[in-house]
């Protein structure tokens, strides 16, 4: 598997602060936005922590949807009933766990990441939470669609579903066509421009993430997979830099 560079930068330039363990414990979320979905009646809301840490929640009576960005670890928590799934991604290791246990991917053993391609495939939990967000009736501009795509094309991917990867694509290239060249600096932007800036970082991601592909053998689950985990963490990072650009409050 080839070595992913750093990804602690990216992500600060984003807008996602880095924060320990022990911080993001204690905490206290603030709601910055709250919707209902027509489509499912899912309510989707995004709150930031006090060390600034942002987390995406997607609720419905089916199934839940937690992600977050905390001390350079991402966490996707899928819940349905009293069955949850948690996918953790360090940049380098990989846990996916559910009720049956963990399955821990490190480079020194990347030949763990079959065990967890399966938990995922075989979870009823997985196919839920990806059903629910290819239903979610998200406007094309709404800053959490991307990580929500990003999410359900690597749940989908476990199975050998490339449906997500494409839908994501689509989305990518949309907001290829609708970018606009901005003034630097927040002062002054309006939420034009900072939906301009959100979608020129999506798009530069997105690049780095189809040369990290290009990098990977096709027999290589874990580079590939830790290459859409490092696209997933920056989707977040996206996201939390555009609230801060329009200014968004609980």
């Amino acid at each position: 598997m080839r070595v992913i560079r750093t990804i602690a930068a990216p992500l600060m330039a984003a807008g996602v602060m880095i924060a320990s363990p022990a911080q993001a414990g204690a905490a206290q979320e603030q709601l910055l936005q709250q919707h209902t979905d027509s489509a499912t009646g899912a309510a989707i809301r995004i709150h930031r922590q006090a060390t600034g840490a942002l987390s995406l929640e997607v609720d419905s009576p089916v199934v839940g949807i937690r992600k977050a960005v905390t001390g350079g670890r991402s966490v996707t928590r899928l819940r349905h009933g009293r069955d949850e799934v948690t996918i953790e991604f360090d940049g380098v290791n990989l846990t996916v766990v559910d009720r049956a246990g963990a399955v821990v991917v490190t480079p020194e053993h990347a030949d763990r990441i079959e065990a967890a391609r399966r938990k995922l495939a075989g979870s009823p939990v997985v196919a839920k939470a990806a059903q629910l967000i290819g239903r979610l009736d998200l406007p094309a501009n709404s800053p959490a669609r991307l990580p929500l795509l990003t999410t359900r094309a690597i749940l989908l991917s476990a199975s050998g579903d490339r449906s997500g990867a494409v839908e994501l694509n689509a989305w990518i290239q949309t907001a290829r066509s609708g970018a606009r060249v901005v003034r630097v600096g927040l002062q002054g932007m309006t939420a034009t421009d900072c939906w301009n800036e959100y979608a020129k970082e999506a798009i530069a991601a997105y690049m780095e993430y189809e040369e990290c592909m290009k990098n990977e053998q096709w027999w290589d689950l874990l580079g590939q997979t830790s290459c859409a985990l490092v696209y997933d963490m920056r989707a977040i990072g996206a996201m939390s830099w555009w609230i801060s650009c329009v200014g968004l409050r609980g």
